[in-house]
């Protein structure tokens, strides 16, 4: 089958240093352009990203095109699907626009910023059935979950008891998209939605309720939001089931996910952005905190499994993820906007039933 076109709006770092080399060496795929605001700016990412994608030994038969608007590249016929790295703030805009020129879409995550632009993203998506909207939390396509998730499912940690969450890096550089306002930056956003959706995946369950407390600085951005989400009992449990994150742009970087159940515990030291040349792997605990299982590392570049598995559902021969009603971009925004409800008001914020 042919493989599907990608093209790539926005020369983000990324875009540059991740997504793009995935996508010349995705089997499923290929790269046909970069489209910057700027011809110059566009050459010189699309230079950058042959140069990372040299280095894993991944060399494309044709060169990339480099694109000095976003429209070339939506008119372009070769191209296929978008992948989308702009500024949270712009995600919406330019995905209809991509929609409008007949392309499969995938949104950097937060896919959208809140429940008000899922419904317009909706709106937009559902005039064309037959073109995919996805989000690019790409941790989830990397086999390290696999096998964690197998684990859980086959009982090797009893009932699930509580998951524990930590994502931060530092920044204070005022034009960094992550720390402005306007466009989308902040803790809940950058980091926050891997917590929700890595939570959500756990359990295979929605959460009943949550709880969240946000700092914000004097621009307006959440510099830590962190939450308890409440999943009702689940098979086994004698109790409602609890995960706890925390995240943080102005503590140094660090990430870490602890999942404990009635007999074992799962750990993860690079649970959402492992380098994909360095092995990473779940450890598994027994009940007396005894080391069970501590695997081979395990290496794949799950940006470039993201495009793959991204391609087959566009072709039909396979799912990205469960999706039953609401596309999970929406219901990870919804989730958002009940973070942002409950450190409002100081309060429990009931969920989706």
């Amino acid at each position: 089958m042919e493989k599907l076109g990608w093209g790539v709006l926005g020369s983000a770092r990324i875009a540059r240093k991740k997504v793009m080399p995935a996508l010349m060496g995705a089997s499923t795929g290929r790269l046909v352009a970069l489209a910057s605001r700027d011809l110059a700016r566009a050459e010189a990412g699309l230079a950058e990203a042959l140069a990372e994608a040299a280095q894993r030994g991944i060399y494309p038969d044709q060169r990339p095109m480099a694109c000095g608007s976003y429209e070339e590249l939506l008119a372009n016929p070769q191209v296929d699907a978008v992948y989308l790295p702009l500024p949270n703030s712009e995600h919406v805009a330019w995905a209809i626009r991509a929609l409008e020129a007949g392309k499969h879409v995938l949104l950097e995550k937060p896919g959208v910023k809140s429940g008000e632009e899922a419904l317009q993203l909706q709106a937009a998506a559902s005039r064309y059935p037959k073109l995919l909207v996805s989000e690019g939390l790409m941790f989830r396509h990397h086999p390290q979950w696999d096998l964690a998730l197998n684990w859980i499912r086959d009982g090797r940690i009893g009932a699930l008891r509580s998951v524990q969450i930590q994502f931060s890096f530092y920044s204070e550089d005022p034009t960094n998209i992550r720390n402005r306002k306007e466009t989308g930056g902040g803790a809940l956003l950058d980091l926050g939605c891997y917590a929700i959706a890595a939570s959500r995946l756990i359990f295979g369950a929605e959460a009943s309720a949550l709880r969240a407390v946000q700092t914000f600085n004097q621009a307006g951005v959440d510099v830590q939001t962190r939450a308890e989400m409440r999943f009702d009992p689940l098979a086994g449990a004698e109790a409602a089931s609890r995960a706890f994150w925390s995240t943080d742009i102005r503590a140094a970087y660090f990430q870490r996910l602890d999942i404990s159940g009635t007999e074992g515990r799962i750990f993860m030291e690079r649970p959402f952005s492992p380098v994909f040349h360095e092995g990473v792997r779940p450890v598994l605990f027994g009940q007396a905190g005894n080391l069970v299982l501590d695997p081979e590392p395990l290496r794949a570049d799950h940006f470039t499994l993201q495009a793959d598995r991204f391609s087959l559902a566009v072709q039909g021969r396979g799912l990205l993820v469960p999706e039953d009603g609401l596309p999970d971009w929406a219901i990870q925004a919804h989730y958002m906007d009940a973070v942002r409800q409950s450190a409002n008001a100081d309060t429990w914020v009931a969920l989706l039933p």
